[in-house]
């Protein structure tokens, strides 16, 4: 898929998902007490943390390899492209094979950040508009963007509704007096 459609074919998929998952587990499962007992957040924050940077290591040599340059004239114009000599079916399916890997290890750190399993979590629509979005706000085409942009928006949907709940406070209370 190219362009606009990518966004587009993950949202149906992940309704696809959704539905598909809904029917098959109708019940959400929770894990036994004793292993919610030893529930500790740093081990999963350094974990996250540590697969975080291993894959911006692996995003940032990959883009400055010759495997890197591929993506890049593919991506840029496939029929110049393979013109030139570029396997593009190849790399496509290197890119298939590198963003599947980044993405698996994301869902097993996601997978073990969580306590209990809701099957409807995972699924969720704002689950494929983030990534998009976060992208789209750190800037397209490097690699620092989607991290700056991630940044952003937590920082945004964390702080401003602290700051508007302290507005309409202070506000309410002004009417009030």
């Amino acid at each position: 898929m190219k362009r606009g459609y990518f966004p587009i074919g993950t949202l149906g998929l992940a309704i696809i998902a959704q539905i598909t998952v809904g029917n098959i587990l109708p019940v959400p499962g929770s894990l036994p007490s004793e292993y919610i007992v030893g529930y500790s957040l740093s081990s999963r924050y350094y974990l996250a943390l540590s697969v975080a940077v291993l894959g911006l290591m692996v995003v940032y040599y990959v883009v400055r390899s010759r495997t890197g340059m591929a993506f890049v004239a593919i991506r840029d114009d496939e029929e110049a492209a393979e013109a030139i000599g570029i396997k593009t079916f190849r790399y496509k399916v290197k890119a298939l094979l590198l963003s599947s890997l980044l993405a698996g290890l994301g869902g097993g750190v996601f997978s073990y950040h969580q306590v209990s399993y809701y099957y409807q979590s995972p699924f969720e629509l704002s689950w494929s508009f983030l990534p998009t979005l976060t992208t789209f706000i750190g800037g397209l085409g490097t690699i620092m963007g989607p991290v700056l942009g991630s940044v952003c928006f937590l920082a945004s949907t964390s702080c401003l509704p602290l700051l508007w709940g302290r507005f309409i406070l202070s506000s309410s209370a002004l009417a009030l007096s």
